[in-house]
């Protein structure tokens, strides 16, 4: 889907509804599937919380719409264009059909449409204002839409987010265990930069269904990026006991062991550590390169004694790995991955004997889903992110901390303001202080000239 900028390339004037007032915005144009039979491009608004009461028309003909909608549905995995002709077909018909409104709306999801999918969601929860999954399926079309938006238009992508969250409110309202509404409303308040509103969604969905591993993610990774990370151990440990391993859900716990992991041995806790990586191991699927790599850092890095046969199990993950990414088009995205990879086998030593990794151990972490949920709630409050154009220390860390907001600092010319407290130029080697233009010598191990703000 392309969606030209708002000052040009713009097809057509719609209405969008936000609360109860009518704001006129200009929507772009689709211009790669639009067809002349095709339903007018959908708008960002809001469902209405009661029904619209329908003009007099016509008779309707129910057997000749049922029948439309029964040949979309014949061809919907095979041809979808076709499919939402015929659903389109109906609804000229009969405008207020839920059935036909749901299988556009779906139609439009198989495309990843997600504009023309918000549009016929929003007309369903319209004709369906009392049904909560309606509001969802509006909300969840518009979040996918700012995700796709994000970079290319970050004005859409907010404007989107703030008309799925009075959706996924009137969702919340009408069914208040909805995991998947509460989910999404905490990326969408996340994204809004508030945090703590956020945090309670996100534990909202934990408590409504605790086997959702992303809702785990997202709450822990919020806590990481506030520097609280007992709270996210306790978090994803909470996980690790709740999320039934599953094809769906074992690349997710996998990661969240590898986590566990990597913060036991920060804490020195080596028994907990040793735990972590044999769940970890044992549910890394053939596609997850990355955890792969990791765990093999793990086992390569670990002192002399830690685990049986550390050194052969980090050449066989970090083998598998290179072998996988490192040699084809996806060498350019595990870039740096694949030149520690290199590294760490050159330091085990011989790669013979060194087979790939074939499927994971039989053995799988033991699941308590008796358990209680128990969650922290601490309060969480942004701290001053700029200083004029400039960044300060708080708001530079939570950035790089935040999945949200990383891509807008990491590997970018910056400026913070803020005090150096200390530095590593009087720790370094006398070998390596010399005047410019010199090299070190070989022998010489000098650490990178740091500063903390």
């Amino acid at each position: 889907m392309h969606l030209s900028k708002l000052t040009r390339g713009m097809a057509r004037h719609h209405t969008v509804w936000f609360g109860f007032g009518i704001t006129t915005a200009l929507l772009m144009s689709c211009s790669s599937r639009e067809t002349p039979a095709r339903a007018p491009a959908p708008s960002l608004a809001q469902p209405v919380q009661t029904a619209v009461t329908p003009a007099v028309t016509p008779p309707v003909d129910a057997a000749r719409v049922a029948s439309l909608i029964s040949a979309g549905d014949g061809v919907l995995k095979v041809n979808v264009e076709a499919a939402i002709e015929k659903y389109d077909e109906a609804l000229k018909l009969s405008p207020s059909d839920k059935t036909a409104l749901l299988r556009l709306g779906t139609a439009y999801d198989k495309q990843e449409d997600w504009e023309r999918a918000a549009s016929a969601y929003e007309r369903l929860a319209r004709v369906a204002p009392n049904a909560a999954d309606n509001h969802y399926r509006h909300g969840r079309a518009l979040i996918e839409l700012a995700r796709v938006q994000q970079q290319p238009a970050p004005d859409l992508a907010h404007q989107a987010r703030e008309a799925a969250k009075l959706s996924l409110e009137r969702c919340l309202q009408l069914e208040p265990k909805h995991a998947d509404c509460a989910s999404l409303a905490g990326e969408a308040q996340q994204w809004a930069d508030h945090p703590q509103a956020a945090a309670e969604l996100y534990t909202r969905a934990i408590s409504a269904d605790p086997t959702q591993a992303r809702n785990y993610l997202a709450l822990a990774g919020l806590y990481r990026a506030f520097k609280r990370p007992l709270d996210a151990e306790t978090v994803l440990s909470q996980a690790m006991q709740r999320v039934p391993p599953t094809p769906k859900t074992q690349k997710e716990l996998a990661g969240i062991a590898v986590s566990l992991a990597e913060w036991a041995r920060e804490r020195g806790d080596a028994s907990l550590e040793h735990a972590r990586v044999e769940s970890a191991e044992a549910l890394i699927p053939e596609d997850a390169p990355e955890l792969m790599f990791e765990l093999g850092q793990l086992y390569a890095t670990a002192p002399d004694g830690s685990y049986e046969s550390a050194k052969s199990r980090a050449r066989r993950l970090l083998y598998t790995f290179s072998k996988r990414v490192c040699r084809g088009s996806r060498a350019q995205q595990y870039a740096s991955q694949c030149e520690i990879s290199a590294m760490l086998l050159m330091r085990l030593g011989d790669l013979d004997g060194a087979t790939p990794v074939v499927s994971a151990p039989d053995s799988q972490p033991v699941i308590s889903l008796a358990t209680p949920v128990t969650l922290p709630s601490p309060e969480l409050a942004l701290g001053p992110i700029r200083d004029g154009d400039a960044y300060t220390v708080w708001g530079a860390s939570y950035y790089l901390r935040s999945a949200n907001h990383r891509s807008e600092i990491y590997g970018k010319p910056v400026a913070i303001v803020g005090y150096i407290g200390k530095t590593n130029l009087p720790d370094a080697p006398r070998c390596a202080v010399h005047r410019s233009g010199l090299a070190d010598p070989e022998d010489c191990r000098a650490p990178i000239p740091a500063f903390w703000l």
